[in-house]
């Protein structure tokens, strides 16, 4: 307890100078992984959206690990290329320019899909595509952290934490086990004071559903809402598993296309090109050319919504 009104001046001065020393640093921090395999200090892949300009066509791409592209980076990514080959496809002199925002989170289950839109709303897109990941998993960790108090209130997303841990484990790998071991531990309880901060402000984690299509219902009708079209994207399935989950998302969502004009529904499954090999990092995760690959499969559906009037207003 502090006894004189100096005192009080003092800490808080210390306090603030704290403060503003940690923000610096993690932006710092953001600049080194932003470019790589991080997210920007909101919360999504790639450099932070400017505002929308006239004849500017927006693309949001939200889901779990397909869209988010792990091992590749931002530019290697399915929005990216997206953005690229729709921006081909218009007309010439149309006078259109075409962004697109990445909005994928690596861990994300489809019932956070619907909040995922919410939260990025403010990006005002024009067409959403809702890439799935072929099945749920309980992923030991997310990017951006699904469990961040800063980020819950502030919408800022803390990447200080990780650096400071990736950078501890390189350290020690080249023999410097002293310092290498304080920046672990420092990224270590930063990360952990976080996350206990969240747990007391959110509660227990909510369990994964197994029956998705409240979850599917959920995010369709929210990104219907958020923007004038929806492209639903169906992932190539890999194993029995995921070829399952693939045929009911499919039967899901196909029934519902019927009902919707401003819907479409693409079928990686039916693209026999992306089932090389050669074309993924590991078992289940699209490399650069896998990415090129399957945006070139959503561009017809994400055009031919464009050229509707009330999309391309």
């Amino acid at each position: 307890m502090f006894k004189s009104p100096v005192a009080v001046v003092v800490a808080a001065q210390l306090l603030t100078i704290a403060a503003v020393l940690g923000v610096v640093l993690d932006q710092y921090a953001h600049k080194r992984t932003q470019s790589m395999a991080g997210v920007n200090s909101w919360g999504y892949r790639g450099a932070v959206m400017p505002q929308r300009v006239p004849g500017e066509l927006r693309i949001a791409v939200v889901g779990g690990d397909a869209a988010f592209g792990w091992g590749v980076a931002p530019g290697e990514t399915t929005a990216a290329y997206l953005k690229l080959w729709v921006q081909t496809s218009l007309p010439a002199g149309s006078g259109r320019t075409v962004t697109a925002v990445n909005l994928g989170a690596l861990g994300l289950p489809a019932r956070n899909y619907a909040d995922r839109i919410q939260q990025f709303r403010y990006l005002a897109p024009d067409l959403i595509c809702l890439y799935l990941d072929p099945i749920d998993r309980r992923a030991a960790a997310t990017l951006p952290p699904a469990d961040s108090a800063i980020a819950a209130v502030t919408g800022y997303v803390p990447m200080l934490p990780l650096l400071l841990q990736e950078k501890g484990k390189r350290e020690i790998a080249r023999g410097r086990s002293l310092a290498g071991g304080v920046l672990s531990v420092t990224g270590r309880s930063l990360r952990a004071t976080d996350r206990v901060i969240a747990r007391l402000w959110n509660g227990a984690a909510t369990p994964l559903d197994a029956d998705r299509s409240n979850a599917f219902a959920a995010a369709l009708a929210t990104a219907l809402e958020a923007a004038a079209a929806v492209v639903i994207v169906l992932p190539m399935p890999f194993t029995e598993e995921e070829a399952t989950g693939h045929a009911a998302a499919r039967q899901f969502f196909e029934r519902r296309a019927l009902a919707e004009p401003r819907m479409r529904v693409v079928d990686l499954g039916a693209e026999l090109t992306l089932a090389d090999p050669d074309l993924r990092l590991d078992a289940s995760n699209f490399g650069a050319g896998g990415h090129s690959l399957a945006a070139r499969a959503i561009t017809p559906a994400v055009s031919q919504l464009f050229s509707r009037p009330a999309v391309a207003q």
